[in-house]
């Protein structure tokens, strides 16, 4: 599984669109506290503080490295780990919808776009009630978020169950925007164009399928979550719209960020209250200007089957292969030194 990617020197290709429309709102909902560590990296290069989490623990050390294809692996260092999930609050329970972890070397200078299917078996905590006692179970990688009170704490969920099903690979800081973060953001960025190529008129007079239009307040939020039918109208369609629209507004993010260097601390300013995050305003804007002309790896997706649940809904089971292969890509390096 090699890491392909493309610099684009006289513009911005639309993948490149995407994951800077993820580090918009990525950056858009850093509120909290947290990335010390991750602009100590890209600031000066490492250093004292807080043990970092993405250094897979002691997993990959001493005679539990890994060796594939007879080389012995060990942890890649420096890296920073993001991980973007949209949550949907309409569904019954609360879930993460859409999740997309960055993976950012600053050493190389390459970002990774890992999207990981939300129907993900993956371990996940079990919600304490009197009785019943916290322990974990296997389920959707997106329930994750609905554990407990969701919030802060169900972001959290989400990054650990994440973590767990990349072998022990740390999550350092996550970042979560809600259905009603879309118009919110939408119109701070003057509303975003698109063609529409479902039919919402049933939702909106305007919004027919064939038309081009600048989208408004709650018409962003219905291109993005509007749920159309029923079957798989729940999952895919609605991910094909939400990564669509990521690469159109990142376009025009791009854009009024070459007109005024300031405008990313008047996105963030907007969306401060609504928006769930570990992170921290000031540190999230040096990190996107940091990594913002690092090469665009292409989007990892991994190979996996589909099955039917006792409920009714789907699952993803990963491939165990192809997961540890990427691991081994992304955040490890050969054994005394390597690239």
């Amino acid at each position: 599984m090699m890491i392909r990617g493309t610099r684009q020197p006289g513009g911005i290709d639309r993948k490149r669109l995407i994951v800077v429309g993820a580090l918009t709102v990525a950056l858009l909902i850093a509120i909290g506290a947290g990335l010390y560590m991750a602009v100590q990296r890209f600031e000066e290069g490492g250093g004292g503080g807080e043990e970092p989490r993405g250094d897979l623990g002691g997993r990959f050390q001493g005679p539990d490295m890994p060796v594939h294809d007879g080389q012995r692996y060990q942890a890649r260092s420096g890296l920073t780990t993001l991980l973007f999930m949209g949550v949907d609050s309409a569904e019954e329970q609360s879930r993460a919808d859409f999740l997309l972890l960055l993976v950012i070397d600053p050493k190389k200078e390459v970002i990774t776009p890992f999207e990981i299917d939300r129907d993900t078996l993956a371990e996940m905590p079990v919600a304490e009630s009197p009785g019943n006692p916290a322990g974990t179970r296997t389920a959707p990688l997106g329930l994750a978020y609905g554990v407990g009170e969701g919030g802060k704490q169900g972001a959290r969920h989400v990054a650990d169950a994440v973590s767990k099903l990349l072998l022990g690979v740390g999550i350092d800081h996550y970042m979560a925007i809600n259905l009603d973060g879309v118009a919110v953001l939408n119109d701070l960025l003057g509303g975003v164009t698109v063609t529409l190529e479902d039919d919402f008129s049933t939702l909106d007079p305007a919004m027919a399928k064939g038309e081009t239009l600048t989208l408004r307040g709650v018409q962003a939020e219905r291109y993005v979550w509007g749920r159309l039918g029923g079957g798989d109208e729940a999952g895919t369609p609605r991910m094909a719209r939400l990564k669509n629209y990521l690469g159109k507004a990142g376009a025009v993010t791009w854009k009024k960020l070459r007109e005024n260097a300031g405008f990313m601390g008047t996105l963030f300013d907007g969306l401060a209250e609504i928006l769930i995050t570990d992170m921290t305003r000031g540190r999230m804007i040096n990190m996107v200007f940091t990594s913002r002309n690092y090469l665009m790896a292409e989007t990892v997706s991994l190979p996996g089957a589909y099955s039917a649940r006792d409920d009714g809904s789907v699952a993803f089971h990963a491939d165990e292969s192809a997961l540890e292969q990427w691991v081994l890509e992304v955040f490890c390096e050969p054994a005394g030194g390597g690239q």
